[in-house]
């Protein structure tokens, strides 16, 4: 899932200062840029100097923008960084962790301008590795503090527009977000209570909740022990059900959503629900709006697999994690092993959309391992593992 990868970046939030950038220039009629999804994340192109192309990755539940060594090395600023050294960055659970400090002397974005932005430096090729895309950074929500954010999942693209009073004439649900947060927080409806929410592009799934919101009695199914997802903070296993219980997102109805248990300090509602939207961020305003064409009600699909979470390069697979009591633990499959080829095929063929697809439509899966220097092969069943 690319959670386990997006949390990297995902909920980070800085112990000092934000990453909000000196000066913000948006052409007057607004940037429209195309965007690839990948495992329900946007990623954005913009060229750089020299005819370089570089990708970056949308996360509006980080608060800082992060760089690779490459693009801090090609957009420096003139002077030291505001932060000289490391920085102790805070994730979702608390836990922290220490990244270089640099500054961007302009970040362009089509016709949007950010100058002297503050980042973070983080090698981003576990990131690259698990979309199948060169991702060299992740653009945080700070960095759009005095601009107009819309992600339009339904018609891939990415809105940037100058700050402008709210219009409210084709929204069809409008939050304000909450005050004092480097993040877009809102209030949720969940069955009989609101629930405080993270709006979280950076994760794929559906919907996160903080063990202090959930009950036992919210869950028609599980929570289960799933696979093992990582991040940031290391290896972990996610706990991960359906719940019995619907989701209200303004008018929108979300009935019993997939929802992940989680140690965070808030809830989140991330991709696998955001991709169904058209959301606008309207920081100068203090506004997430929510808009949609279509007024049914939003059907979450059962989670298939076959039981197995990976870390991802491109000459192998590595197994981080088996999901108990499934096909891949019925198969024998170790932690470590590695996976060369799928149905045949090299991994190196095989892109996150690709695999993903194979997922929702395959009903097994054919995979070659490498143990130490044994090579075997398993022919693994594709099942429901949340229903």
């Amino acid at each position: 899932m690319i959670a386990a990868v997006v949390a990297t970046a995902g909920c980070v939030s800085p112990s000092s200062r934000t990453g909000t950038p000196s000066g913000t220039r948006i052409s007057d009629n607004g940037v429209v840029l195309p965007a690839q999804i990948r495992g329900d994340a946007m990623i954005i192109a913009t060229k750089g100097p020299h005819g370089a192309v570089y990708h970056f990755l949308v996360d509006t539940g980080s608060s800082r923008t992060l760089v690779s060594p490459e693009v801090a090395k090609a957009l420096p600023a003139k002077g030291p960084p505001p932060d000289p050294g490391q920085i102790e960055v805070r994730a979702a659970d608390g836990t922290t962790t220490l990244l270089p400090a640099s500054m961007l002397g302009r970040l362009s974005l089509g016709g949007a301008r950010f100058d002297a932005v503050p980042v973070l430096i983080y090698d981003c090729s576990t990131l690259s590795d698990e979309l199948g895309e060169k991702i060299d950074g992740v653009l945080g929500f700070s960095l759009f503090k005095d601009a107009v954010l819309t992600l339009d999942y339904p018609r891939a693209r990415v809105l940037i527009t100058p700050p402008r009073p709210p219009d409210h004439s084709n929204s069809s649900a409008v939050f304000e977000m909450s005050p004092g947060n480097n993040i877009p927080v809102i209030v949720l409806q969940m069955a009989d209570r609101k629930i405080y929410a993270i709006v979280d592009s950076g994760k794929d799934v559906p919907l996160s909740l903080n063990r202090m919101v959930a009950r036992q009695s919210d869950y028609a199914y599980g929570p289960v022990s799933g696979t093992m997802v990582h991040d940031l903070r290391g290896d972990r296993r996610q706990r991960i059900g359906r719940l019995a219980v619907d989701l209200y997102i303004g008018d929108y109805t979300v009935p019993h959503p997939i929802a992940e248990l989680t140690e965070d300090y808030l809830s989140t509602i991330g991709g696998g629900i955001l991709k169904f939207f058209a959301v606008t961020f309207d920081q100068p305003n203090g506004e997430v709006c929510f808009n949609r064409s279509a007024r049914a009600s939003i059907s979450i699909p059962s989670e298939r697999g076959t039981g197995l979470g990976f870390i991802h390069s491109p000459a192998y697979w590595r197994v981080a994690g088996v999901m108990p009591g499934s096909p891949a633990e019925s198969a024998s499959v170790k932690v470590g092993d590695l996976v060369t080829q799928i149905n045949g095929e090299p991994v190196e063929a095989w892109g996150r959309s690709r695999y993903d697809a194979l997922l929702a439509s395959a009903t097994e899966v054919r995979l070659t391992f490498l143990a130490g220097t044994r090579q075997f092969e398993r022919t693994v069943p594709v099942v429901s593992l949340v229903p």
